[in-house]
């Protein structure tokens, strides 16, 4: 559920002021949520302060029952940051699969070793 309140912030932000990272997500599970009910989703913004985004959601079932409340505190970010970090992320990827790929071959660069006796 945490990652289900996490994604309609990101949605909310968008609508408020653009991309964000999650910087602080309370969640307080108030009765059971189960499978297969379909639950209102509902999040607004409950105050701003430059690039500090604060926000608050609810969950109820159907019969209009809190079943989960939620606070969280945002921090608007430019685009670039999604960047940076999806090339970081694609650097240790590279990184892994030429380290794995060294193992595999029994060596650097992929020179084979001779078994040992």
């Amino acid at each position: 559920m945490a990652t289900v309140i996490d994604d309609l912030y990101g949605f909310l932000q968008y609508l408020v002021g653009g991309p964000a990272v999650t910087r602080r997500l309370e969640i307080e599970y108030l009765q059971p949520v189960l499978l297969d009910v379909t639950y209102r989703l509902e999040a607004h913004l409950t105050g701003r302060d430059g690039r500090r985004l604060q926000v608050e959601a609810t969950i109820t079932d159907p019969e209009g029952q809190r079943v989960l409340t939620s606070t969280a505190l945002f921090v608007l970010v430019d685009v670039a940051h999604f960047a940076a970090a999806y090339a970081r992320t694609l650097e240790s990827a590279m990184s892994s699969a030429i380290t794995k790929t060294a193992e595999e071959t029994g060596g650097p660069r992929g020179v084979a070793r001779e078994p040992r006796p």
